[in-house]
């Protein structure tokens, strides 16, 4: 083992078990590739329950998390699925003003991905989210 520990570029969370840490293009790749997300996410925005269950499941896997069970007390319930996602979509945000971390010519490389469809993709998601934690 060397004098110096390299800091991983990994995205930290709580999975509803235990800490947890992933590969963040992983992830990102996968939401973006993912052409079912953002009809799910305007039928939740209209207020679908089944849509919101939907969505929620979905995203889910994506984050490869199980959902809360109310037997064993373990997951994530509806609403923390879609605080991680929330909260995974804010940290991207962030590397992305970082170039030598995230580069700049990665919305290529992404299926269906300009950079405004993603932008407007997770729009649409966070607007169902914030749906969902309303009254």
């Amino acid at each position: 083992m060397g004098l110096f520990r390299r800091r991983r570029f990994l995205f930290r969370f709580f999975d509803g078990v235990r800490k947890r840490a992933i590969d963040p293009l992983q992830v990102y790749l996968r939401l973006a590739g993912d052409m079912e997300l953002a009809a799910l996410a305007e039928r939740s925005e209209q207020g679908d329950r089944e849509a919101i269950e939907a969505l929620a499941e979905r995203l889910a896997r994506i984050f490869d998390v199980q959902l809360y069970d109310e037997r064993t007390g373990r997951g994530l319930t509806l609403l923390e699925v879609f605080d991680l996602f929330y909260r995974f979509t804010d940290w991207v945000e962030l590397q992305k003003k970082r170039p030598h971390i995230w580069p700049g010519w990665l919305h290529i490389a992404v299926p269906n991905g300009s950079e405004q469809q993603d932008t407007t993709k997770r729009q649409s998601l966070r607007s169902a989210y914030t749906q969902t934690v309303s009254p």
